[in-house]
């Protein structure tokens, strides 16, 4: 197979470990029941699925050439390769579906530090009281 058995044991080795992954763990921590464990696992394969057509976008970045476009030289410079994917959306992309893409990063982003980081006082004052 050449260059191309990498890629296989690649795709076989990530199958095998897709239980091990922190969204997996997570799946399974958070259920309430067994029956929620089930339901959860069940739909993991297609969430990983979902990982992986988002994983070659900078590959995506890299062949669409976004680094040598002279409007996003500053961005770059400030932000390095971490701009790669948002300068695909802007380039390839009319600029109405650009700002909806943006929209929905901005709310996951904003949900994850809701969750995750910010604590409302009622929950502080619970937990103190208690």
């Amino acid at each position: 197979m050449g260059n191309y058995s990498a890629y296989a044991t690649l795709a076989f080795g990530s199958a095998l470990a897709l239980f091990l992954y922190p969204h997996s763990v997570t799946g399974v921590l958070s259920a309430s029941n067994r029956r929620a464990i089930g339901r959860n696992s069940a739909f993991l394969p297609a969430y990983s699925f979902l990982l992986a057509r988002i994983a070659p976008l900078g590959f995506m970045a890299i062949a669409a050439g976004v680094d040598k476009v002279a409007e996003y030289a500053p961005l770059f410079k400030q932000y390095g390769p971490n701009f790669a994917v948002p300068a695909l959306i802007l380039t390839i992309f009319p600029s109405w579906f650009a700002g909806v893409a943006f929209a929905a990063i901005a709310i996951a982003a904003s949900n994850l530090w809701m969750r995750n980081i910010y604590r409302s006082s009622s929950a502080r004052t619970a937990r103190h009281c208690g």
